[in-house]
C-alpha cells in the first residue's frame, strides 16, 4: 500500500509543551489514521516537526506499512532529510535517527508541502493540546479535521 503521511508541530508555551499532528492517507487521498501526540516542551520548531515525523515513523512501522512519503511545510527539514550529509549542529543527532528509522521502509520519501496544503495535521497539532498523551482514530475522525479535510479535497 502506498501511502502519504502529513506532519506537523505546534508549541503550546503556556504549557510548557508541544503538540504532534500526523495524518495518514492512502493512495487515493483518504484519511486512514489520525493521530495527535502531546510532547514535553521542545524549545525549536524544526526540533518539534523532526519529532513529528518520527513518531509518525513509528506508527507507520507498527501498521506494516512498507512505501512512505513524508509530506511537510518546513522546508529546510525536508531538504536535509533529503540528503546523505550529516549534520554538526544541535539537532545532527534527531536527524541521523529519522534518517535510520527511514530504512524501516521499503520506500521513504520526504516531499515538502505548503502550509496550505497542511491544515489537517496542523489542526491535529493544535488539537493535543487537549490530549494526556496520545490520540489516535482509525475508523473515525475527529471534528476538529473534518473541515480541514474537505478542504484538502477542494484543493
Amino acid at each position: 500500500m502506498d501511502t502519504s503521511r502529513n506532519v506537523d508541530g505546534a508549541t503550546f508555551k503556556e504549557l510548557e509543551k508541544a503538540g504532534i499532528g500526523v495524518v495518514l492517507r492512502d493512495s487515493s487521498g483518504t484519511v486512514i489514521i489520525a493521530m495527535s501526540k502531546i510532547e514535553k516542551s521542545v524549545e525549536e520548531s524544526e526540533a518539534i516537526e523532526l519529532l513529528a515525523i518520527f513518531r509518525g515513523m513509528q506508527l507507520c512501522v507498527n501498521m506494516g506499512i512498507q512505501n512512505l512519503l513524508v509530506e511537510s511545510d518546513r522546508k529546510m527539514v525536508i531538504e536535509v532529510l533529503q540528503t546523505d550529509s550529516m549534520l554538526n549542529s544541535s539537532l545532527g543527532v534527531l536527524y541521523q535517527e529519522v534518517k535510520i528509522f527511514a530504512t524501516h521502509f521499503v520506500n521513504c520519501n520526504y516531499s515538502h508541502i505548503y502550509r496550505e496544503c497542511n491544515m489537517v495535521a496542523h489542526k491535529l497539532a493544535r488539537h493535543a493540546q487537549w490530549v494526556d498523551d496520545i490520540c489516535v482514530w482509525l475508523d473515525s475522525i475527529p471534528d476538529c479535521i473534518s473541515q480541514a479535510i474537505w478542504l484538502d479535497n477542494c484543493l
